[in-house]
């Protein structure tokens, strides 16, 4: 994996985008609902954030540019146009510092360390961070030179999807950390908190705005991105990824109180995860109040296996007592950085919330030398704690790897001590294009999966899909392996009996088809026949079902892949796919929003997209099938079937879209970014009769 080359060439052809998905204020459409969209401009690699009002039928408030990009309209605003002079910004930084040594500095010439001085040059650099202009080539008097930002300072936001934090809304056991400690009483205490985004960028900077007016309130600069900010500089700037990882933001208890913690990696960035208490934004005011809200980094520094920080953490309450931020190690964590792996192992962190230190690493063992090719390094992608009783304590973690591997790690017991990986250390399941797996069918997982009960055969079942989009190889669309969604069964038994692919049931792509305003496929379903991917799955013999992204009856997967996290909600997996393009004015790409029964990896009985947008779901939504799927005897226009998929259509490339419901529930919202720097709007049909908690992410 060579992320010297991470992916910049396809982002590069596209003048204006978005890679990110969107934030939304809250799950329930509301007079004062907003959608949160980060965009990229690779002319000059500015950024912003920009804010829609939602109307009350779902649509967006807008108005489209001359380049036909989406603009907020009277109720929306731009971040871009209202960050504050250099002099009166608040931005703090980290000492670089490791262990109980670390600790939050203002991000002042005369606060750095030596090290960072030297990695920046000289102060004017660190003045043109700050977002002075007066040494840009354009200003008059000027002797540096500096690249020109014409736009606006704000670096351009790629990955960093931005996170709407409101008053505090999670879904914890209120006495969880006894009945003198209540989180109601924090949740009261925090009521009227003003809103804020979080969203990294690639000018070096977590930036805070606030969610009303979009005004920059802080910023905050890792030290583990300092020897790539004296760059940002150079009039010949060649794009680079910085704070490039998505901000999570959970509340949690540690020293005798309920807190706002903001954790977030650097993606291609850097090799480092950082946390800050941001409890109170509205207290950092200056500079020396936001160093003091810095808790730590926890960077390969600290430990040589630990690599690009691809892997989102997530912050946990564990069976010990403590809160803590888990995450996998990322990947290509051999690079010759001075802090080079050795083993190219996945590997697995849990590390204490309150100061970084490590309470425990658990490692796989699989890496290079499991490799045939002896060079590949493996990784751990975005995990899914999962807590199987509703306490709000983590009990079991699931990941994947860039080997294809699935993992369970065992978190039940008081002791870390004991936690390690589950079932002997072997994997619960591999992916691959065909079996057997061998070094070179290996299908890699990227994504986090999702994790719901198996509701007729105990245990639970793990969803994701496979393929990555990380570095400029991965844009290419010839001769790629065929990639693949899974809902795997873990029975959940003291061991593990092995299973492939050939253990699981068969769904496939069957049409793509236009229909209503909408592309859309339609998938296998229960009561189509078995050579169409139909019938039921054989429990316990078949341990779940599989989908291979490639229309059946064609040879050319187009270099579909799954490279974005999918939802379990209301019964269904939702997940995107990404195809990718070679073609410069192809917006990067294309891809599909894709929804199935998640227990048995069908088609929907009734359709949950309004594809003629009637207002109403029903058969005219369906799309035509080239079967006798009514069973009169003839092939026509009465053959028709509810669709699993819808294209991206003009937006080109689609992320996981924020979703919000209208006010009675009759109807759902999607909001999907896409490449092209605008946003698709999906209307949909909830599922009758589902409600309540059906999966193990953490809700607000």
């Amino acid at each position: 994996l060579g992320l010297a080359s991470t992916l910049v060439t396809a982002f590069a052809d596209i003048a204006s985008g978005s890679a990110a998905s969107v934030a939304v204020t809250s799950g329930s459409l509301q007079s004062s609902s907003k959608l949160f969209l980060a965009r990229f401009n690779s002319n000059d690699w500015s950024g912003d954030i920009l804010a829609f009002a939602i109307n009350p039928d779902g649509s967006l408030e807008s108005t489209l540019d001359g380049n036909g990009l989406m603009q907020p309209g009277a109720n929306g605003w731009k971040a871009s146009t209202q960050i504050p002079a250099e002099a009166a910004r608040v931005i703090f930084s980290h000492n670089g510092a490791t262990g109980n040594a670390q600790t939050g500095i203002a991000f002042q010439w005369n606060q750095l360390s030596a090290t960072q001085q030297g990695l920046l040059g000289v102060e004017p650099v660190l003045k043109w961070l700050r977002g002075d202009q007066s040494e840009e080539a354009a200003t008059t008097g000027s002797t540096l030179n500096l690249r020109n930002r014409i736009i606006t300072v704000l670096g351009d936001i790629v990955h960093s999807s931005p996170s709407y934090v409101g008053p505090p809304a999670f879904q914890y056991p209120d006495d969880m950390e006894g009945t003198s400690n209540l989180y109601s009483t924090f949740k009261t205490a925090k009521l009227n908190r003003p809103p804020m985004i979080y969203t990294g960028a690639n000018d070096g900077m977590l930036h805070a705005f606030d969610a009303n007016t979009g005004v920059e309130k802080f910023a905050y600069v890792p030290n583990a991105v300092y020897s790539r900010l004296a760059a940002l500089t150079s009039p010949s700037y060649v794009h680079q990824y910085t704070a490039d990882g998505a901000p999570i933001v959970v509340d949690a208890y540690f020293g005798g109180a309920w807190r706002t913690i903001l954790t977030a990696g650097l993606r291609g960035g850097g090799q480092a995860i950082y946390a800050l208490d941001v409890t109170d934004p509205a207290l950092i005011t200056n500079e020396i109040t936001g160093a003091s809200k810095v808790l730590w980094e926890y960077t390969d520094a600290d430990d040589v296996d630990l690599g690009y920080t691809y892997s989102e953490p997530n912050i946990v309450r564990l069976q010990n007592g403590d809160w803590a931020a888990i995450f996998g190690n990322g990947f290509n964590n051999t690079e010759a950085d001075g802090n080079a792996s050795t083993s190219g192992n996945a590997v697995l962190y849990v590390v204490k919330l309150s100061d970084g230190s490590l309470i425990k690493k658990i490692d796989t063992g699989v890496g290079l030398s499991n490799s045939a090719s002896g060079g590949r390094p493996n990784g751990l992608a975005t995990v899914a704690p999962t807590d199987v009783d509703g306490d709000a304590i983590t009990d079991y973690v699931y990941a994947g790897d860039l080997y294809g591997n699935m993992w369970k790690f065992d978190l039940t017991d008081i002791s870390p001590v004991n936690w390690g990986v589950s079932y002997s250390g072997t994997p619960l399941f591999t992916a691959c294009d065909g079996t057997p797996c061998t070094d070179t069918n290996r299908q890699p997982i990227t994504v986090r999966p999702q994790v719901s009960v198996n509701p007729t055969q105990g245990g639970y079942m793990i969803y994701f899909g496979t393929g990555q989009y990380i570095e400029d190889s991965d844009n290419a669309v010839t001769n790629q392996l065929t990639q693949s969604f899974y809902g795997i069964w873990d029975k959940n038994d003291a061991t593990l009996v092995a299973f492939d692919k050939g253990n699981l049931k068969e769904r496939k792509i069957l049409v793509e088809v236009a229909a209503g305003n909408f592309d859309v496929r339609i998938t296998s379903g229960v009561l189509d026949d078995v050579a169409n991917g139909g019938g039921v799955i054989n429990w316990p013999t078949q341990k779940g079902w599989y989908m291979d992204l490639i229309l059946d009856g064609t040879t050319d997967n187009k270099g579909e892949r799954v490279a974005s996290n999918p939802i379990f909600r209301q019964g269904r997996i939702i997940f995107t796919t990404l195809l990718p393009s070679a073609e410069a004015c192809a917006s990067g790409g294309s891809g599909w929003l894709m929804e199935l029964d998640a227990y048995k990896g069908t088609r929907l009985d009734l359709t949950p997209f309004d594809i003629n947008e009637d207002g109403v779901f029903s058969a005219a939504d369906n799309g035509q099938v080239d079967w006798d799927i009514n069973g009169d005897s003839s092939i026509d226009a009465k053959d028709t079937a509810p669709p699993s998929g819808v294209s991206s259509g003009n937006v080109g490339i689609i992320v996981m879209p924020g979703i919000i419901a209208n006010d009675d529930n009759s109807k759902e919202f999607k909001y999907a970014a896409g490449s092209t720097g605008n946003v698709k709007v999906i209307t949909e049909r909830p599922e009758p009769g589902q409600s309540g908690r059906q999966s193990w992410r953490q809700i607000r």
